[in-house]
C-alpha cells in the first residue's frame, strides 16, 4: 500500500512540474492593440446587405413555415388515427394529449404571425 502511495506522489510531482514548463504564447501589448485597430477598422468599413439579409429571413421564415405544418399535420393524424382506434381508456389518454399539441400549435403559428407582422411592419417604417 505504502509503495502505491509513494508511486502517485511522484507522478503527481512531476505532473505539477511538467505543468509549470509550458512556454507561453503570449503576445505584446503593441500587438494587442494593432490587432485590436485592425479589427475596429475592418468592422467599420463593411455594411450589411438588406438584399441579403431580406432574402435569408425569408426563406428562415418559409423553412420553419413549412416544417411547422409537416409537424402539425402530421402528429395531428397520429394522434387523430390512434383516437379512432383506441379503446375508451386509451381515448382519455389521446385527449390528454391533444392539449400540449394544441397548445404548441397556437405558440408555433402566433410566433410565425409575430414574426410575419414584424418584418412588414418594419419594412414599412424603413
Amino acid at each position: 500500500m505504502k509503495v502505491k502511495n509513494i508511486i502517485i506522489i511522484i507522478i503527481t510531482t512531476i505532473l505539477i512540474v511538467c505543468s509549470f514548463t509550458l512556454t507561453s504564447n503570449a503576445v505584446k501589448i503593441d500587438d494587442a492593440i494593432s490587432d485590436a485597430d485592425r479589427f475596429l477598422q475592418h468592422g467599420t468599413s463593411s455594411t450589411i446587405d438588406e438584399s441579403q439579409l431580406k432574402t435569408f429571413s425569408i426563406d428562415i421564415f418559409n423553412i420553419f413555415m413549412t416544417v411547422g405544418i409537416v409537424l402539425a399535420v402530421g402528429i395531428g393524424m397520429y394522434l387523430g388515427i390512434k383516437f379512432m382506434l383506441a379503446s375508451a381508456e386509451d381515448k382519455a389518454k389521446v385527449k390528454e394529449a391533444l392539449v400540449p399539441y394544441v397548445a404548441g400549435c397556437i405558440v408555433m403559428f402566433g410566433a410565425m404571425g409575430i414574426w410575419k407582422l414584424t418584418i412588414v411592419l418594419l419594412r414599412q417604417i424603413g
